[in-house]
């Protein structure tokens, strides 16, 4: 679908459209919806809807110099951390330090799959939340670094920059598992098997995939099973 006829559907639905509104949420419900469901316990779906109603409010934001996506999960991220902020109020949260693990919150029992999805997610929980978000939405939802830069108000210089010790922190969580992680695209990380692996690809997404493979030497995981992102 082409951004002017999103930009349509968008207007329409402000205008009281309800096929427009049912069009757009159909659209991009799965992909908001995993947003949150990979953070947090509850409270996914009335986010989901905020979400989706503070479109309506950002006619100012969504004018064609960014994709609807890029403004759509620009608004998860904001709803995510006023979310983080009312349940620890009071509290100094910063965001590109503090885990989802460190917050207390865990993802839906729906997530739980028997495959080595489980220990990827369970890595990137404990990574702080703005690091998780951005891996999620780079390599899940496939938004490129000026995508990327636009959801996080940020310099795409910024972006990189995070993006590399994003990854470089993810690389030694799955390694005192036991684990090797690959990327073969959009990032240009791709580790080789090494001499004595046992190869598991795994599919993070639809496009493009991570790849993750348990050592030999290394005791199996007992993690909880997750399901498709």
């Amino acid at each position: 679908m082409t951004l002017p006829d999103e930009t349509k559907l968008l207007e329409a639905w402000r205008a009281g459209d309800a096929q427009a509104g049912a069009a757009i949420v159909g659209r991009h419900f799965e992909s908001v919806y995993k947003f949150f469901r990979s953070k947090l316990s509850g409270d996914v779906d009335d986010l989901v809807q905020q979400t989706f109603i503070s479109c309506l409010e950002a006619r100012a934001s969504f004018r064609g110099e960014c994709s609807f996506r890029t403004l759509l999960f620009g608004i998860a991220r904001r709803r995510l951390y006023d979310h983080f902020r009312e349940r620890r109020r009071g509290a100094e949260l910063d965001f590109t330090t503090t885990s989802v693990r460190a917050l207390g919150t865990s993802p839906s029992g729906a997530l739980l799959r028997r495959d080595n999805l489980a220990m990827l997610r369970e890595a990137l929980r404990e990574l702080p939340v703005d690091s998780q978000m951005l891996l999620e939405l780079h390599y899940w939802e496939a938004l490129s670094t000026e995508e990327l830069a636009q959801v996080f108000e940020v310099a795409e210089g910024t972006i990189k920059s995070r993006m590399f010790q994003a990854r470089a922190r993810l690389r030694a969580l799955l390694s005192q598992r036991g684990y090797l992680v690959v990327e073969p695209s959009p990032g240009p990380v791709e580790a080789r098997p090494r001499a004595r692996e046992r190869r598991t690809e795994t599919h993070v997404g639809p496009e493009p995939r991570h790849e993750v493979r348990e050592r030999t030497c290394a005791p199996k995981s007992s993690a909880p099973p997750p399901t498709d992102p």
